[in-house]
């Protein structure tokens, strides 16, 4: 649970600033978070599936149906379905990524079938760049930099 330095709900939302949030630390190289992020995201299942920051899982778009099978860190959307003028959650875009501030918002409502499968062919193919950086790097002996990154 995360300790609040300043407590303020708006429209049912917890605005506050945390005290202390727990993160990891990353282990792997940046070149390897590339990777799981295309690898991950470019084979995404968009068609059933919610990607929620907030819980730093995926959730099944059935589930925004069936309020009941929500996790209980979903409490904030669950009471704010419970006030006189509820926002429900979209599921009915192609793409679905649930905005961590306020939970009853699809960030991606509005990105369209065609641009879906752009995002996912560009993310499979940023997979083979790197890959190709990597291995044409590691023969020639230098660090590439893509993106401002060195590998």
């Amino acid at each position: 649970m995360i300790k609040y330095l300043y407590s303020c709900c708006i429209l049912g939302w917890e605005t506050g600033v945390g005290d202390t949030v727990p993160f990891d630390i990353p282990k792997q190289s940046i070149r390897d978070l590339l990777l799981g992020f295309f690898e991950y995201y470019g084979n995404f299942n968009y068609k059933y599936f919610v990607v929620c920051p907030l819980l730093g899982e995926t959730w099944e778009k059935r589930g925004f149906t069936e309020i009941s099978n929500l996790p209980s860190s979903m409490a904030p959307y669950v009471t704010q379905l419970r006030n006189k003028k509820p926002e429900y959650f979209r599921i009915d875009s192609p793409m679905c990524v649930q905005d961590p501030f306020d939970l009853s918002h699809n960030l991606t409502k509005a990105v369209s079938t065609l641009t879906l499968k752009r995002f996912k062919y560009y993310c499979n193919e940023s997979i083979s760049v790197l890959q190709n950086v990597v291995a044409t790097s590691s023969k020639k002996k230098f660090h590439p930099i893509i993106f401002g990154i060195i590998f």
